[in-house]
């Protein structure tokens, strides 16, 4: 058993270290969003519900990966990242490509 089981923050930052009975109020509360176990059910960590108000927490509107890949599953069950083709639209309607827009701009970026 685990004589102190670390709770962290919404954001990540380590909150406390509690035992196994003040980790049990603390769910019993409502206040334990998620907790890690490992293979034999012990409880590694616990992880803290944030407030709406938190400004350490990402909002709802932020950016989090991009949208150019996308994971795609086969009929197998594997499952690989595919990426988006860069097609844009130009002002009068017709599709380029923009993926030779784009390492231009990288390579004017790296240039020294």
């Amino acid at each position: 058993m685990n004589p102190s089981i670390p709770v962290y923050r919404p954001d990540g930052i380590l909150y406390a270290c509690v035992s196994e009975a003040r980790l049990q109020d603390l769910e019993s509360l409502g206040l334990i969003a998620r907790t890690v176990r490992r293979r034999k059910g012990q409880i590694s960590r616990a992880i803290l519900f944030g407030l709406p108000d938190d400004p350490t927490l990402p909002q709802p509107g932020t950016y989090q990966g991009t949208r150019y890949s996308y994971a795609e599953k086969f009929e197998s069950g594997l499952q690989c990242w595919r990426h988006r083709k860069l097609l844009v639209k130009a002002d009068d309607g017709t599709a380029f490509d923009a993926r030779s827009v784009f390492l231009q701009v990288v390579q004017d970026c790296t240039k020294q």
